[in-house]
């Protein structure tokens, strides 16, 4: 199966930065418990630059699908414990 057959079957997917103490997500500097709001990236390697270049620690790098219903779900998620040298 490739990407866009799974892009297919799964809908619309956000890249989103996540704080996994308070389950905030990033927003252009600021934080919001509401996922809607949350800054979605091009891609989960861009989430991960931008991380790295605000010195975000210990945050969750997200891929959600479904973003667009309800019942959106987490199926990527990934610590980024400390900035990584690019």
């Amino acid at each position: 199966m490739g990407n866009q057959d799974l892009t297919a079957e799964i809908g619309n997917v956000k890249h989103l930065i996540r704080n996994p103490k308070s389950k905030q997500y990033f927003n252009h500097g600021q934080w919001t418990a509401d996922v809607q709001e949350a800054q979605d990236f091009r891609t989960i390697e861009t989430a991960r630059a931008v991380a790295i270049q605000c010195g975000l620690n210990n945050v969750e790098l997200i891929q959600q699908a479904g973003a667009e219903s309800s019942d959106a779900a987490d199926f990527y998620s990934a610590p980024l414990h400390e900035p990584l040298a690019t």
